[in-house]
């Protein structure tokens, strides 16, 4: 009797075991499987904004939204969808100033997806109380019209931008405009080379 009831024992501790060992490795498949799917690349965006003012202004950071526009996804077979799920990953972004002159430029490097690319969306985060409309006013040389400034009684103000691929012209093939499904918020998206290269 007591063996058989070992038995079932055992059996049980080897079953929670196994589950457990699974619920602590998916994290680390997925970690290996991005990767392997979504290396990182630099991006470099020359801005007209001085580099003095903008560092003493501003820390930049970027949001990846998804792998992939929502557009781009809608076309996929449906088993292909999981790849695109909402990120939401916040990262930061480098601010250095150009070689040639006084200007700044904004260094991105994030996983883009080798078949669906990156939606992301950049912004600025003012230091202490410094005048956002002023950063607002630099950050629309370099950007669409679409910049909103969020938590503006705070005292630190955030300036949401998108890059206008017309001022970047080795990344236009690549760098696009799109809007999301649900909410038509403009984001950008970086496609992956292989598209790129086809359009």
């Amino acid at each position: 009797m007591f063996s058989w009831v070992g038995q079932i024992l055992i059996n049980v501790s080897c079953t929670l075991v196994g589950v457990l060992i699974g619920y602590l490795l998916d994290p680390v498949n997925e970690f290996i499987q991005q990767r392997l799917h979504a290396p990182e690349e630099k991006f470099v965006f020359p801005l007209s904004a001085k580099y003095g003012d903008l560092r003493s202004f501003a820390d930049f950071r970027y949001i990846l939204v998804r792998y992939g526009s929502d557009d781009f996804v809608r076309k996929l077979p449906l088993k292909q969808t999981e790849e695109a799920r909402f990120r939401l990953t916040y990262g930061q972004v480098e601010l250095t100033k150009a070689d040639s002159s006084d200007t700044g430029m904004l260094v991105l490097t994030m996983p883009v997806h080798d078949v669906l690319g990156a939606q992301f969306k950049m912004f600025a985060v003012q230091h202490g109380l410094g005048d956002a409309q002023k950063l607002s006013e630099m950050l629309k040389e370099c950007c669409k019209d679409e910049i909103s400034i969020t938590n503006a009684a705070r005292p630190e103000a955030e300036v949401w931008f998108i890059l206008n691929p017309e001022r970047f012209p080795s990344l236009k093939p690549r760098l696009k405009i799109v809007e999301t499904d649900e909410n038509k918020i403009l984001n950008n998206w970086i496609m992956a080379p292989r598209y790129s290269q086809q359009k």
